[in-house]
């Protein structure tokens, strides 16, 4: 049979399409390990395994390649692991930028051993806290010696050594994430000069190694490059080679800024801290283009409470050219935690949600990197925090659930880097837990959030001195939910002791908790009957409130009225329902002023105050008052229980 050649050339075509459709794109690399003595040395055995590439362990030169069955050059590499036993990359943020190369170049990737790297960490560790140590005895050594000349009052001495304490245990708790960058520098990526600063840094001398810094003038540089590079992109000709040499050189300056930055946090000192976030907003201000400068910043600013400063980078970081996804939805993030601590939910879920989706899109193409995934992790728990303030326990719930998904996976992989994250939001999942009347989940997530949290504050006190606290607090509140009141004794005293212990350290955030504890401890006694002890935790209680919150006044109004209505428990519990009802009314007074300025937060509350009101009236026989009690909650929330209230002294039930 004679084939039509069109027929033939058509199929032929065809073919060679097809197959060549199917041919793969190659991208070679190596595997390099640097030795204890600071060699760089090719890395055999190591498993690579990228996306869309699938596995392959490096030859004895370190060697490998990855045959992309779809991927073109250009496009981004996604590694799912990199993996020999007893090592690490050095720098795992490099791997999220790594691209197919369009000239065929390898690419390499910097491994250590993984107890090289803590003898590092260890060292510098001991460094930073031997000098951070030093400046604090040093500066209360100055305090005394103003005591003792009559420069200041023995009550502001003591006010002084208690800021100076919070302000050094602060320090010591942040050298940890500036240190882990330090740590992981490739000494074969920077220049001799800095080469001489880590040096310097590794023996402990950081007046040394900071001051070599500040002689490279590093800002200057980077000023002086940008407007240079500024030039060029208003030339007409657009030289491309020289705009490139130009753009590496920035990317390189800001590599060293940040550096010195870290070196800084990691140093220490009220001094060298102005100095890292002064570096921070030169940086952002010499280039409102880049949005990842002014993010920076702006997250500094919000960890320091200055939200205004915050929001105007945040609003700066949106407007920048230069905004990839990842930047963009870590700046909808920080804006819902400033929404968020300014008390407006709704602008804050909204930022967030924006934030979240394109997170959610990033892992959808398949680019998961770790720091993205815990970025979706902590904006879960951040949205299922929103909800728990606002009461919506059934998305709290939800959302927490996602987060705990994600925490557990990231901690399979990296427990020590999560834990603390991880540790956060058990204490709060567990809270929700219990809310919800999950009880055996609750039980299981708050004796976790106990045996972490307690394990961390053993290496890590102050901030997380506050969290154990929070941590025995919830048990005890969940064992008095559960009638089980020995046991929710003991764990509130237990919270109550170390409350006291954070209050000495960090007393701005911790004196609220301290109160919160002393309220249950006062609703614990009133329920065994013991309205002494529950009212010794009510005068406690007040001054705290009285003392202590005046200068935080959302807090205070916030922790006034829930105290007010611990009062009123107690005396209920005390059948001295006079005095009940007084106080139930003080309580829904300040419950209708938080109302008005946060009425998505403070519904709940109100409807239950006016709930209580109508009670104390129906047990005092005024069943008049008692009504418009409960028609005053249902105007604000339609709580069943005020409903069926209101329903029984209609006479229908």
């Amino acid at each position: 049979m004679i084939i039509n050649k069109q027929i033939f050339f058509v199929f032929f075509a065809f073919f060679i399409l097809h197959f060549s459709a199917l041919a793969q794109t190659e991208q070679k690399g190596v595997v390099i390990e640097i030795s204890e003595d600071g060699q760089k040395v090719p890395l055999p055995n190591v498993e690579v395994v990228a996306a869309n590439a699938g596995s392959t362990v490096t030859n004895e030169k370190g060697e490998f390649s990855l045959s992309f069955r779809t991927l073109k050059p250009g496009d981004r590499i996604t590694f799912r692991r990199i993996e020999k036993a007893g090592y690490e990359v050095l720098n795992p943020d490099i791997l999220t930028n790594l691209f197919v190369s369009r000239q065929e170049e390898k690419i390499f990737i910097i491994m250590i051993k993984s107890d090289v790297l803590k003898d590092r960490r260890v060292n510098y560790l001991s460094k930073a806290r031997e000098k951070v140590n030093a400046e604090k005895i040093s500066e209360e050594k100055t305090l005394k010696s103003f005591v003792s000349k009559g420069l200041i009052t023995q009550e502001n001495y003591q006010k002084k050594l208690v800021e100076l304490k919070n302000f050094y245990e602060d320090q010591l708790e942040r050298i940890d994430s500036y240190l882990d960058r330090i740590v992981r520098i490739d000494p074969f990526d920077v220049s001799e000069q800095e080469k001489e600063v880590l040096e310097l840094a590794q023996q402990g001398d950081f007046e040394s190694a900071i001051a070599k810094y500040e002689e490279m003038n590093l800002i200057e540089a980077y000023k002086e490059q940008q407007t240079s590079m500024q030039r060029l992109k208003q030339s007409k000709d657009k030289i491309q080679e020289a705009r490139k040499e130009k753009q590496e050189n920035l990317g390189q300056l800001v590599n060293q800024i940040h550096r010195q930055i870290d070196l800084l946090y990691v140093a220490g000192g009220k001094e060298n801290i102005s100095k890292a976030e002064q570096m921070l907003k030169s940086v952002a201000d010499s280039d409102p283009t880049q949005a990842s400068l002014q993010y920076d910043y702006a997250k500094t600013e919000f960890h320091q409470n200055h939200l205004d400063e915050a929001m105007t980078y945040v609003n700066r970081g949106f407007n920048a050219t230069d905004c990839n996804d990842t930047i963009t939805a870590l700046l909808h993030v920080l804006k819902g935690e400033i929404y968020s601590k300014k008390d407006m939910m709704n602008e804050s879920l909204t930022e967030l949600f924006a934030g979240l989706g394109i997170l959610n899109a990033i892992r959808d193409r398949r680019e998961v990197a770790h720091p993205v995934l815990s970025e979706r992790a902590t904006t879960h728990a951040s949205i299922a925090q929103n909800y728990a303030r606002m009461n919506n326990i059934d998305e709290a719930m939800r959302y927490f659930g996602f987060a705990d998904e994600q925490w557990a996976i990231l901690m399979r992989e990296d427990s020590v880097a999560y834990v603390r994250n991880y540790s956060d939001m058990l204490v709060d999942y567990g809270r929700v837990l219990m809310l919800a009347r999950n009880t055996v989940l609750a039980e299981n997530y708050l004796n976790k959030a106990v045996v972490l949290t307690k394990q961390i504050a053993e290496t890590s006190p102050g901030r997380y001195t506050g969290k154990l606290a929070a941590a025995y607090n919830n048990l005890g509140y969940y064992y008095r939910t559960q009638k089980n009141y020995s046991l929710s004794m003991e764990y509130l005293q237990k919270a109550e002791k170390t409350y006291l212990q954070a209050v000495n350290v960090n007393p701005e955030t911790y004196y609220g908790p301290l109160l919160d504890c002393y309220m249950e401890l006062s609703l614990l006694n009133s329920l065994q009957g013991t309205h002494d002890d529950a009212m010794m935790y009510v005068e406690k209680g007040f001054d705290v409130v009285n003392t202590q919150l005046k200068q935080q006044p959302r807090l205070y109004k916030e922790r006034l009225a829930r105290l007010k209505t611990i009062k009123a428990t107690a005396y209920w519990y005390n059948k001295e329902y006079k005095k009940a009802l007084d106080s139930y009314i003080d309580s829904t007074e300040e419950y209708k002023k938080l109302y008005e300025e946060s009425p998505d937060i403070y519904r709940h509350n109100l409807a239950h105050s006016w709930l209580y009101v109508g009670i104390c009236y129906e047990k005092l026989g005024d069943m008049e008052q008692a009504m418009a009690s409960y028609q005053k909650s249902v105007e604000v929330d339609p709580i069943q229980e005020a409903l069926d209230k209101i329903m029984e002294i209609q006479g229908y039930k």
